[in-house]
């Protein structure tokens, strides 16, 4: 009897989704007075007779009329505080009951604190919502709302005039208990049915709700009802539980509600304290079966469903139980049978199977863990995320899309992809078909996530300037609007709610926010752990950083949701992925361990195509320099660099691709900030020649809005110097780039038309001739000598660059600096001299004139300018300081600048060397110098001690920052030891 009751009740406490309704009767049991009774204590007041039974009218009017009485109305306040507060009132039996069914809220009319002193006992934590003012402090909380007020706030419902104005004096909370019939399973105890606020509040409820209204569950504990008596109350929208039906009659209240949780105990469907190992496994089904519906799951879709037996899920994917091990026994039984035998079970415990070992794979769950067994369950396959995404094969998206498809699934998969391409209109407007047709159909679940990408959808469109005009106002008639959504998962049907409740804040800024607070967690904890040094055992921080990342890419790809592209997303990635390079970076660094009690562990981090999909999606360039600057990683190592090569190749093989086509400007933009960001990540690995030469080729034959000549310069530098990778392809292709833009630079110049430079930051195109390399040397160009050539011929200097003079011919080059050094007597130039003087050329005495001229005005002004910054950044006396390095490397004769002597320290080391006062010596010279000029220093062994020593000095001292103080020290060891 009363299965259906029983199942609700157990459901809700399960679902968190359970209130109890406490009336007076509960409050009695602890001695406090009744209703009645306090009616009664007003009437003696009064002087009026005291009647055994009042009718409803009376319960209002004659406090009321004592209201009304009293010239002092705190007395009023006062006297009814007194004869209920001023009782000892301890929690009861039934309020322990009550609390271990895990309620989410409890309502009373009752003014007392017995249920915040039972919350107190019982170490659980509720807010008290007593007024308007309390409602948005909730916040997600579990609470006690009393709808009657109480005495701390002396707003306690109770005279006629409380309930005709408690519209108005209790809206936020008449919305609030709206909501919680709405949505929750309601349990009335401690009234009787012929109480009138059971009446007032159920005729309230119904008339709102009207569809949505779920019948509450009303405890009866008074004498038996007749058989008419019931049908009335059941039709006034009440399903009541009879005391009497579920066990012997009982003169003592407390046994009666007694019986009640007992039999609730008994009924408990989800108790696999007495159930065998077949039965437990039917309960570990039922529970997990609604999770199979979803792609992909969170551990905590998982541990919430299994919350009831204190299963754990460590962040390795392992199910930990202690007590209840019983949930599982079955399931591994059925696991460990070879094929031959586990055909042989019946069919429907097969299909159980297979849909809870279906819903370990999609939440990633690798194994059972007990006090006595480790079981690694046998999985096939396990599917992270979208394999499409994950790798950017926005080639197979696009095949995918190019097709009609019929069943919802399909459709939301395409509408998915459809994003993926940045063909957002197309996708939003799939997933407002499919949210239809999900509706239409009952497919709730598929409804909801729809419902959930239009609305991000329509935020994306909004904010991106790509999509400006009329479109999203064609649209607005189908989309939910904004605060529709925020309630969107409370309108569902209560089944689905219950069965999903861990989707509940999926569609709010809630989820990004808890993503957000989760991740700057781990990630903090994680960088104290590195920086404290702590040892961890078990599930470390790291796990807990990757297992954090891992969860959310997997859950949001695998179901499909447009979160990624948000801000607040990217930011909870991007300060994991901080702190798991922060790990990285200490982790080859060796210390000594010297005890043997504890051991180092071993969790060092191994990077893969999920973090490699992190960072291009979630990074830009910058930020991606700036973060292996940081912790001074210049090689980054992932589990297979085949799947990273391939995934760079996806990218670059889909712009071509859109590029033919001429597809979606949208999509052209978005691809080339990925594209940045690939070269930006490419500097730290070690790729294969062959993705190099593919990359190069890419870059170099395609021009790009957002990737600039620096981009492509910075990406050839590291790979060619850095990384030593070059080949005869490469230099043939970076030759054929250069001349390009040489050949257009010189026609447009002929003509005297603007040429259109790809200049960026300092950077422009002749920069490409410095990676022109052939065996480790200077690569020598036919093409450009010949070219070089044609300048000389027509006297155009101004399209010469210093770059190219390494990469022509001997005969060129002398050719190069005869032109030139006639070029300098007509027409000085500092730039075209300091070239001169590097390519060891003689000049002439009036250009030396000219140069002396020229360092003598230059030097004046510096030395009447004030201490002011101005931008660019200019160093003091720059020009005089590169004729110091001359001197001293000899390209200068020193005594025709003995003049100069005095005016910067800096040029009188490098001119006066051995003679110098190294009282004046500053360490931060030679950080900039070039490796001939250090080479050229150490020559002299007095000059050799004295600098070494002021580098050791320097160092012991620590002036200078981490990166200062490294390169000081690879000077040290490379030329002063």
């Amino acid at each position: 009897m009363y299965e259906n009751e029983f199942t609700r009740i157990m459901d809700a406490s399960q679902s968190n989704s359970l209130t109890f309704f406490v009336g007076a009767g509960v409050s009695k049991l602890a001695g406090a007075p009744g209703w009645g009774e306090l009616i009664s204590d007003i009437s003696v007041k009064l002087g009026i007779k005291p009647k055994k039974e009042y009718t409803p009218e009376d319960y209002l009017k004659i406090p009321q009329m004592y209201y009304y009485s009293l010239e002092d109305k705190d007395e009023y306040y006062k006297f009814v505080e007194s004869k209920i507060d001023g009782k000892e009132l301890m929690p009861t039996p039934i309020h322990k009951e009550m609390f271990d069914l895990n309620p989410v809220s409890f309502i009373t009319t009752n003014y007392d604190t017995l249920l915040e002193d039972a919350a107190a006992k019982f170490c659980q934590i509720l807010r008290v919502v007593a007024r308007d003012k309390d409602v948005p402090s909730i916040a997600g909380d579990r609470y006690i709302l009393k709808i009657h007020g109480d005495f701390r706030n002396k707003n306690f419902v109770l005279k006629e005039e409380d309930y005709l104005n408690y519209s108005e004096k209790f809206k936020l909370i008449e919305t609030l208990l709206k909501s919680i019939f709405s949505t929750n399973t309601v349990v009335f105890i401690g009234y009787s049915l012929g109480d009138y606020n059971i009446k007032l509040i159920l005729n309230w409820a119904k008339e709102l709700l009207k569809e949505d209204f779920r019948k509450p569950i009303f405890l009866y504990v008074d004498d038996v009802l007749t058989k008419e008596e019931l049908q009335y109350h059941e039709s006034r929208g009440l399903a009541v539980i009879e005391y009497y039906k579920i066990g012997e009659k009982n003169v003592d209240y407390l046994n009666r509600y007694q019986l009640f949780f007992d039999a609730l105990k008994r009924y408990d469907s989800y108790d696999i304290s007495e159930k065998s190992a077949e039965e437990a496994f039917g309960v570990l089904f039922h529970l997990l079966e609604p999770l199979n519906k979803l792609k992909a799951l969170r551990h905590e879709d998982v541990s919430r469903k299994l919350s009831k037996y204190d299963v754990y899920i460590d962040n390795n994917g392992v199910l930990r139980v202690w007590e209840n091990k019983q949930i599982f026994v079955r399931f591994i039984e059925i696991d460990r049978m070879n094929e031959i035998d586990r055909c042989k079970l019946d069919v429907n415990e097969l299909r159980m199977f297979n849909t809870i070992k279906r819903v370990f794979e999609k939440a990633c769950l690798w194994a059972i863990f007990d006090e006595y067994e480790h079981y690694k369950i046998k999985h096939f396959d396990i599917q992270f995320g979208d394999e499409n995404c994950l790798l950017f094969k926005y080639k197979k998206m696009n095949k995918y899309v190019s097709k009609q498809y019929k069943t919802l699934d399909s459709n939301i998969k395409k509408a998915y992809y459809l994003y993926k391409l940045y063909r957002y209109k197309e996708a939003l407007k799939l997933f407002i078909e499919v949210a239809r047709q999900a509706f239409a159909t009952g497919d709730y679940l598929s409804f909801y996530f729809a419902e959930i990408n239009c609305h991000s959808l329509k935020i994306l469109i909004k904010k991106n300037i790509y999509f400006r005009g009329s479109y999203m106002r064609e649209l607005d008639g189908d989309l939910l609007d904004d605060r529709l959504i925020e309630d969107l998962f409370s309108k569902l049907p209560f089944e689905f709610r219950r069965k999903y409740v861990s989707l509940k804040d999926i569609h709010t800024t809630a989820l990004l926010y808890k993503y957000a607070y989760n991740s700057f967690e781990s990630a903090d904890k994680l960088d104290e752990v590195i920086e404290s040094k702590t040892i961890e055992y078990g599930s470390t921080s790291c796990d807990r950083a990757l297992s954090r990342i891992n969860d959310y890419l997997h859950f949001i790809q695998g179901n499909t949701l447009v979160v990624d592209a948000f801000a607040e997303y990217k930011k909870s990635v991007k300060r994991i992925m901080e702190a798991l390079m922060h790990k990285y970076s200490i982790q080859n660094k060796c210390e000594i361990f010297t005890d043997d009690d504890f051991p180092p562990q071993n969790d060092r981090i191994t990077f893969d195509e999920i973090d490699f999909y992190c960072f291009i999606e979630c990074f830009y360039p910058d930020e991606i320099i700036r973060l292996f600057r940081r912790y001074d990683i210049k090689t980054i190592e992932f589990k297979d660099n085949n799947v990273i090569e391939r995934a760079v190749r996806n990218i670059v093989d889909y712009y071509e691709m859109i590029q033919k086509e001429n597809g979606s400007f949208v999509a052209n933009s978005y691809l080339q900030t990925k594209i940045k960001n690939v070269l930006a990540l490419l500097r730290y690995i070690d790729i294969s020649l062959k993705l190099f030469e593919s990359v190069c080729a890419f870059i170099l034959t395609n021009d790009f809005d957002h990737i600039s000549i620096k981009d492509k310069v910075n990406f050839l530098g590291w790979q060619i110097y850095e990384r030593g990778k070059n080949s005869i392809r490469i230099t043939r292709i970076i030759e054929k780039k250069l001349l390009l833009y040489f050949d257009e630079h010189r026609k447009a110049f002929e003509s005297g038309e603007e040429y259109d430079d790809p200049y960026s930051e300092g950077v422009t195109y002749d920069n490409l001739a410095d990676y022109l390399q052939s065996n480790g040397k200077n690569y020598i160009s036919q093409e450009l000598s010949y070219r070089i050539d044609l300048l000389i011929n027509n006297n155009e200097k101004e399209l010469f660059s210093s770059h190219y003079f390494r990469h022509i011919t001997k005969s060129q080059q002398k050719k190069v600096l005869s032109w030139l050094g006639k070029e300098i007597e007509q027409n000085f130039d500092y730039e075209l001299l300091t070239f001169l003087l590097e390519n060891n050329y003689k000049i002439s005495d009036k250009v030396k004139i000219q140069l002396i001229d020229l360092l003598k005005k230059e030097t004046a002004e510096e030395s009447n300018m004030k201490c002011v910054r101005i931008y660019p950044v200019k160093k003091r006396y720059s020009k005089l300081i590169q004729v110091g390095y001359a001197c001293l490397l000899g390209w200068l004769q020193r005594d025709e600048f003995e003049l100069f002597v005095g005016i910067s320290d800096e040029f009188d080391f490098y001119y006066q060397y051995e003679g110098f006062d190294f009282e004046k010596f500053d360490v931060r010279w030679i950080l900039r110098l070039r490796n001939p000029i250090l080479k050229k220093i150490v020559e002299n062994k007095d000059v050799y001690v004295k600098v070494r020593k002021c580098i050791v000095q320097a160092m012991k001292a620590r002036k200078f920052t981490k990166q200062d103080n490294e390169k000081l020290q690879g000077i040290l060891i490379n030329y002063f030891c």
